[in-house]
């Protein structure tokens, strides 16, 4: 992971600058404290201070980022108000009688249909897990980072409706 790349997407690349910053200071001061090269050389410590310093602190990037991260994830669950929010594609099962093509789920999975513009409409009997596999779909799409919202067909017809209506106003 580059460290000032990292920091600079999450607008804090000032940080990155105070440590480039320190380490010149500090290769700095040693030089002028020896006065020249040969016992500026032997004052570099031979651990590479400044070297462990700097991979440090990209750990605690990359634990800031990691965090960021997952509280981005949580909010996207939180805000697509699934009915099932812990539901996953890694728990549902594949029984004989749900005529469930693993290979077709795992695709969808990756959200290639979305980036294709594609949708995908669930049906089947009642109580044959469309809720939770719907929930799982849009938690795998969460996990890309998408934006995601939960709706059943009651509140998506309403929706639609509400759409024709408004734009049949406008026309009027």
């Amino acid at each position: 992971m580059n460290t000032n790349r990292e920091l600079t997407k999450y607008s804090l690349s000032f940080i990155g600058d105070g440590l480039f910053h320190q380490e010149s200071v500090t290769v700095a001061r040693l030089y002028l404290e020896t006065a020249n090269w040969a016992e500026f050389y032997q004052h570099i410590p031979k651990d590479n201070c400044l070297q462990v310093r700097t991979m440090r602190f990209g750990m605690i990037v990359d634990h800031e980022w990691g965090k960021r991260r997952s509280n981005k994830l949580k909010k996207l669950i939180r805000t697509a108000a699934f009915r099932c929010p812990n539901a996953c594609m890694e728990d549902i099962e594949y029984h004989e009688d749900r005529k469930l093509n693993k290979s077709q789920l795992l695709q969808f999975s990756t959200c290639r249909y979305i980036h294709d513009g594609h949708h995908l409409i669930i049906e089947g009997p009642s109580g044959n897990g469309k809720t939770f596999l719907a929930c799982a779909l849009g938690n795998a799409a969460c996990r890309n980072f998408m934006t995601v919202r939960y709706d059943d067909f009651r509140n998506c017809s309403t929706t639609l409706l509400l759409q024709e209506v408004r734009a049949h106003i406008k026309r009027s």
